[in-house]
């Protein structure tokens, strides 16, 4: 925005604090300066300044046209994530300053290698592969800045992650290892402390689509598949056998046991405005005429899956062949009629809708 006059910025005291203390961080001077930097060049300038005001919507539409039209910039690959869970650890820029808060977005795409093992006498020597976004600021509950980071792994060290609590503890430990030596390589001392906690029912600081992450990858005509896992960062770490095996478990089990969909049922009636004046003399049913079952599927048509229905139960599973494996059995709150009830999938909200009338009594 162009403004006509100059005027005074007032600021209050907090403002003036916090600005203060921004200006003391090594990392955000940093920032700036490279910031300052790229809009200097006049390369970048007219580019930059017709997309200043662009939401990160068009942003990340901005980088995927760069990348199909073969623009980006040469040795370097962009990582897509998707959102995993939250850390909030503390740091230290020195013994006697006080601890302040870091968010570490533990993120996961297939495009990272697997993390693999190797036998040792004390367990087994695990190797994760990761990928490390840039520091930003992102507020907190109290609108407060924090310095945030992205760190992405394979698919499968999250899920890991959530069968184990060591293994959760050690794709954390590397992150924090990671980011400390982010701060290191910028110049900065700091000290990540030891513990953390993951936010309840968050999956992303902050948005609903993760930033892409850009890496280096060596410089190739017809790069591999695995190219970009030269790029990526591995930290050898030791687990006991008891996070192993649940990892490999966890593993086993997603390759055997079908998946219970999460569901819903929504009771529907018929709306008539005798049943809610003074002049009724019949008793008000309670009672819907219908049941609707929605259940959340990720599958390509709905010949996925065998669904059988009776008076009292729902039953759903999927056939041999399909993609991926569900199982589900629901226990209906009325006597359906099943002969009369119909099924569809909707695929733009990957959900298959069945609606079920009672039988009249």
């Amino acid at each position: 925005m162009i403004m006509s006059e100059s005027k005074d910025i007032e600021l209050t005291k907090e403002e003036a604090k916090q600005l203060e203390q921004a200006f003391n961080d090594k990392s955000f001077r940093q920032l700036l300066s490279e910031y300052v930097t790229e809009l200097s060049d006049p390369k970048n300038r007219e580019e930059t300044e017709g997309n200043f005001c662009i939401d990160d919507e068009a942003r990340h539409t901005y980088i995927r046209q760069l990348e199909e039209q073969n623009e980006l910039p040469d040795g370097k690959v962009l990582i897509r994530p998707k959102r995993g869970f939250v850390v909030k650890c503390f740091q230290k820029k020195n013994r006697d300053e006080s601890k302040s808060k870091i968010f570490l977005n533990l993120v996961y795409s297939d495009e990272v290698s697997k993390p693999t093992s190797q036998p040792s006498s004390a367990g087994k020597n695990w190797a994760v592969p990761f990928a490390l976004g840039h520091v930003r600021m992102e507020l907190d509950n109290s609108n407060t800045l924090v310095p945030t980071f992205d760190c992405c792994f394979h698919t499968l060290a999250l899920e890991y992650a959530h069968g184990s609590k060591a293994f959760c503890n050690l794709i954390v430990d590397i992150a924090k290892d990671a980011v400390q030596k982010s701060f290191e390589a910028s110049g900065e001392e700091t000290i990540i402390l030891s513990g953390y906690k993951i936010l309840k029912g968050v999956q992303y600081k902050t948005g609903s689509t993760p930033n892409a992450i850009m890496v280096s990858a060596e410089k190739q005509q017809h790069a591999p598949s695995n190219a970009i896992d030269k790029c990526i960062n591995k930290k050898d770490a030791k687990v006991q056998d008891e996070a192993a095996a649940a990892a490999e478990s966890c593993a086993a089990k997603k390759d055997s046991s079908p998946i219970v969909p999460p569901f819903k049922i929504v009771e529907r009636g018929n709306f008539d405005i005798a049943d809610h004046t003074t002049m009724t003399t019949k008793p008000i049913s309670r009672k819907p005429k219908d049941v609707i079952v929605h259940i959340s599927l990720e599958i390509n048509s709905i010949t996925d899956i065998d669904l059988d229905v009776s008076e009292r139960t729902l039953a759903l599973n999927s056939v041999n062949d399909a993609a991926t494996k569900y199982h589900l059995e629901v226990r209906l709150p009325y006597r359906v009629n099943s002969k009369h009830g119909s099924a569809k999938y909707d695929k733009e909200q990957s959900k298959l809708i069945v609606t079920l009338p009672l039988i009249e009594e």
